[in-house]
């Protein structure tokens, strides 16, 4: 498959149609995220599909071709210059060790899926520069081998086009953090069943009462924003807890208003349950806002994994953010749903069919794993129903997730410890709640196993 990246005009399809012509394929016109996927050639632009939508569409058959007037975002996304093509020789390099920093209070990593303390920066930078494995990016390393989406990839290709840059000189030239992760502490607003109580203090207490952590760790206060330099800031991505109902995220919002510092990329992984009146009139203001909203079920099964919140006013809220900026979704697949995939994929499918849903996995504790759910036939059901999906067919990432579900299913032998420690913890967590599994999961229930 051929996809010419032009300016959306008349003279750029005419091109594409060129093209088709010279390599004696057919011609399908525009392509953009609700497009079927075929061999041939296609015409598209920024008008027609986002960054996002193309990179899920591209893979080792696709081959790009650029056209006048083509987008430069869309150009750096699709790999057509000097840095991606960098990393498909080099497979440690990532731009973050040079353009990022995470601040989880006094804790500085570089990305959220970094493993252990990095005592020396400058060893890390020159493991990556020369290709040799760098251990703290095992998450990584494991997704690309497996055929999964790496965050190394996905990262570097925003930040190359969020700094302009067009070597990788551009990148390690940079001489500060112009991409800020800020963690606001571990208030929160809910009591999710694969969360930990350093990241929501209704879970530390909860925790603490049944046993299942011996001390309390109490508030967790927010790191503080005055880390983030205004003047340089490209991009800040803020997580919790909840970050909107957080006093100290709130005022610097604020800070940034009174500062007229209100066009950097800001995102926002929320839960999206609560939104004051204080938070909307504060985010109006700022005018490249990326809500990511966590959402792990659909209708009842949403209460039960991220009790208390409820399927309606969650659906309410996301659409009032969808209209303050853009949206994306992100679903945490583990124990609890990976048997009740279709219903939730299925809505933003038909709900929301521009906007990219991300498939992260739950790993930690090690019983709510998804590939360790009991009742294979009733899983395997419904991976058949995602594959009916229209992202199945048109997205990559989402079709490579899918087919990574399914493989782990079939071959992963059930671990019967681990079975039981899940039950032990479940049955904990709904004596508190005052909720039975039965009534929400049926299909984990043990005498419905299959």
């Amino acid at each position: 498959m051929i996809i010419c990246i032009g300016d959306g005009s008349s003279t750029s399809d005419i091109a594409a149609q060129e093209v088709a012509q010279n390599r004696s394929m057919k011609y399908y016109g525009v392509l953009d995220a609700s497009t079927v996927c075929k061999d041939g050639v296609y015409h598209t632009s920024k008008y027609d599909i986002s960054p996002q939508q193309l990179v899920d569409i591209i893979n080792k058959d696709v081959e790009i071709v650029v056209l006048t007037n083509a987008d430069s975002e869309l150009i750096a996304v699709s790999g057509q210059n000097s840095i991606l093509e960098y990393m498909k020789t080099n497979s440690s390099f990532c731009a973050m060790a040079w353009t990022s920093t995470l601040r989880d209070q006094t804790q500085i990593r570089l990305c959220c899926y970094q493993k252990g303390h990095i005592s020396n920066l400058d060893n890390v930078k020159l493991d990556m520069l020369q290709g040799r494995p760098v251990s703290y990016c095992e998450y990584c390393t494991k997704a690309e081998q497996s055929g999964r989406r790496s965050p190394r990839i996905q990262r570097t290709k925003e930040l190359a086009e969020m700094i302009s840059a067009n070597d990788i000189d551009d990148i390690t030239s940079i001489p500060y953090p112009v991409d800020y992760d800020i963690r606001t502490g571990n208030r929160c607003n809910a009591m999710c069943r694969m969360c930990c109580a350093s990241d929501s203090h209704l879970i530390d207490r909860e925790y603490s009462k049944l046993g299942i952590e011996k001390t309390a760790l109490g508030i967790i206060p927010s790191t503080e924003f005055d880390v983030v330099n205004l003047q340089t800031v490209k991009k800040l991505y803020v997580a919790g807890g909840e970050p909107t109902v957080t006093q100290e995220f709130l005022n610097f919002l604020a800070k940034c208003v009174q500062q007229n510092r209100t066009d950097f990329l800001l995102q926002i992984n929320t839960n999206a349950f609560v939104l004051s009146k204080k938070f909307l009139d504060l985010i109006k203001h700022f005018s490249n806002v990326q809500f990511i909203v966590s959402v792990d079920g659909f209708e009842d099964a949403l209460y039960y994994i991220r009790y208390p919140i409820t399927w309606d006013k969650l659906a309410k809220n996301i659409e009032q953010l969808n209209e303050l900026g853009d949206i994306c979704f992100n679903h945490s697949i583990s124990i609890y749903n990976i048997g009740r995939m279709y219903n939730l994929f299925d809505f933003f499918n038909k709900e929301y069919p521009t906007k990219t849903s991300l498939i992260c996995y739950v790993d930690h504790p090690s019983y709510l794993w998804f590939g360790n759910h009991p009742n294979k036939y009733q899983v395997l059901q419904e991976i058949e129903k995602c594959k009916k999906l229209q992202s199945y067919k048109t997205n990559t990432s989402f079709r490579k997730d899918i087919d990574h579900i399914k493989q782990t299913i079939l071959t992963h032998k059930l671990d019967q410890v681990l079975l039981d420690k899940f039950y032990a913890f479940n049955d904990l967590l709904d004596k508190s709640r005052n909720l039975k599994l039965a009534d929400y999961m049926p299909e984990l229930v043990k005498e419905n196993i299959q």
